[in-house]
C-alpha cells in the first residue's frame, strides 16, 4: 500500500501533565496522569513491510544532525503478530494520534505511570531514512535508542502506517527501551518481543482501539537470524504455559537467556 500525501512537517512538542484527560475505546473520558513524555515529528510517507536488522548507533534527532554515539539503537520490523488478512485501519501520521490507545494499552499491562524518560516520535518513510542513513531499509517500522546506560533520555521512532502496525510496533520498542540494553543481540531482541506479546495480549484482552481480531496469538518473525532466534524462543517459552510480562523481567534481568 502506498501513502502519497504531500510531505508535512511540524515542530516538536511535549503534551502537558495537566491536558492528559484521554479516552477509552469505549468513549468513557477518564484521566490518565501520566507525565509528560511524547515528542513528535509530523511528515509523510510510503509503507512497505520487509525484513528488519539489528544496528549499530546513527547521528539524527529532530531533523538536526548531532552525534549520539553512547546510546544503543536497535532497528525492527515487528509486525510478527498481525493477520495477514486483517481489516485495514485508520492511518497514524503523528503521536498524538495514537497516544490514547498506546496510554490505554500500557495502563492495562503496566499500571503505573507511563515513564517520563522515554520519547515517542513518529516518523514519514523520507524522515526515517534520514535518521538511519546506511543503516536504512525499506522494511523498517521502528527503531529505539535505549539512553539507560548514559542516563540520557530514550528515543522511540516509529514509521507513520496503519494504527495496527504502529501500535504494535511501539510495544516492541518499549521492550527494547524500558530496561538497559543487554550485550547479546538475541536475548534483547527477544526482551523486545517478550514485552511486544505481552503488549499485544492487553490489546487483544481489552480490544483496544478495536484491533483484537487483527492479531495472532503468537509471533511469526522475518526470517533474519537474529529477531527469527529471539522470536522463536519466545513462542516456545510462552507455548509451555510461560507469562510474557514475566519472561520479559526475567529475560531483562538476565536470569533467562535465548542461548
Amino acid at each position: 500500500m502506498m501513502y502519497s500525501r504531500q510531505p508535512l512537517y511540524q515542530a516538536p512538542f511535549r503534551t502537558s501533565y495537566a491536558s492528559n484527560i484521554m479516552y477509552s475505546a469505549t468513549g468513557v473520558e477518564r484521566p490518565l496522569e501520566y507525565s509528560p513524555s511524547f515528542v513528535e515529528h509530523v511528515r509523510s510517507m510510503p509503507s512497505y513491510e520487509s525484513p528488519s536488522h539489528y544496528a549499530s548507533p546513527t547521528t539524527l534527532y529532530e531533523g538536526n544532525e548531532q552525534e549520539e554515539p553512547t546510546c544503543i539503537q536497535h532497528i525492527d520490523q515487528p509486525t510478527t503478530f498481525l493477520k495477514p488478512n486483517r481489516a485495514p485501519t485508520r492511518f497514524i501520521g503523528k503521536a498524538e494520534e495514537v497516544k490514547e490507545y498506546l496510554l490505554e494499552t500500557w495502563d492495562h499491562l503496566m499500571h503505573k505511570e507511563f515513564p517520563c524518560d522515554i520519547d515517542i516520535h513518529i516518523l514519514s518513510y523520507e524522515a526515517m531514512k534520514k535518521h538511519l542513513k546506511e543503516n536504512f531499509h525499506p522494511g523498517i517500522l521502528g527503531f529505539a535508542r535505549n539512553g539507560h546506560a548514559t542516563y540520557q533520555r530514550s528515543r522511540i521512532f516509529v514509521r507513520e502506517g496503519e494504527l495496527d502496525i504502529v501500535l504494535e510496533t511501539l510495544g516492541h520498542e518499549l521492550g527494547h527501551v524500558l530496561t538497559p540494553p543487554l550485550d547479546d543481540p538475541v536475548d534483547e531482541e527477544a526482551k523486545a518481543y517478550a514485552f511486544e506479546a505481552a503488549w499485544v495480549k492487553k490489546i487483544k484482552e481489552f480490544n483496544i482501539a478495536g484491533l483484537a481480531s487483527n492479531f495472532k496469538d503468537m509471533p511469526e518473525p522475518a526470517r533474519n537470524g537474529v529477531h527469527d532466534k529471539a522470536a522463536r524462543f519466545v513462542r516456545l517459552t510462552l507455548l509451555k504455559k510461560g507469562d510474557a510480562k514475566e519472561l520479559f523481567s526475567a529475560i531483562a534481568k538476565r536470569t533467562l537467556r535465548c542461548s
